[in-house]
C-alpha cells in the first residue's frame, strides 16, 4: 500500500505543472514612446487573480523618464522594477484612475513595466508611455485619460 501512495504522489506531482513555472512571463520588449496594449482573459494572472501585461525597457542612469498607463475602459495600476532594489507603483495619478511614474534610473539597465487593473477581472485595452524628461519638458502638464483604442 505505501508504494500505492508513492506512486500516486509522483504521477500526481509530475502531471501539475509547479506554481513557479506557471507564473513566468517573459517580458515584450519595447522602445521609448507609446505602446497599444490589451488586457484579456488570455493574459495570465498576478497573485491577486488580475490579469497583466509585462514589457521590458532599457533605460539610462541619470536620464529622468516619466512611464505611464492611461485607458478609458480601466483603472489603470502600474509597477516598475528596475536592476538591484528599486521600484516604483502609481495608481489613481492625479486624481485619475490612469497610472504614473516619474523618476531618474540609478542604473542602466532593464527595467521591467508590468500593467495591471486595479478590479479583478477588468479587460480593455489601454496605452503605454515611456517618455525621457529633459529640462525643456520639465514641469509640463501631462495630459492622461486619452482613448486607447
Amino acid at each position: 500500500m505505501p508504494r500505492m501512495l508513492i506512486l500516486l504522489v509522483v504521477a500526481f506531482a509530475l502531471a501539475v505543472p509547479t506554481l513557479a513555472s506557471a507564473t513566468v512571463i517573459a517580458p515584450i520588449q519595447v522602445e521609448v514612446g507609446e505602446v497599444h496594449g490589451d488586457l484579456s482573459s488570455e493574459d495570465a494572472l498576478n497573485d491577486e487573480n488580475k490579469h497583466f501585461d509585462r514589457y521590458a525597457v532599457t533605460l539610462s542612469a541619470g536620464t529622468m523618464v516619466r512611464i505611464w498607463a492611461s485607458s478609458d475602459r480601466l483603472d489603470t495600476m502600474l509597477t516598475v522594477r528596475g536592476p538591484g532594489d528599486e521600484v516604483f507603483d502609481n495608481d489613481d495619478f492625479a486624481g485619475t484612475t490612469d497610472s504614473a511614474v516619474q523618476f531618474t534610473p540609478s542604473e542602466d539597465g532593464e527595467y521591467i513595466l508590468t500593467v495591471t487593473s486595479y478590479n479583478a477581472g477588468s479587460l480593455g485595452p489601454y496605452l503605454l508611455g515611456i517618455t525621457p524628461m529633459s529640462p525643456d519638458t520639465l514641469g509640463t502638464a501631462m495630459t492622461l485619460g486619452v482613448d486607447a483604442q
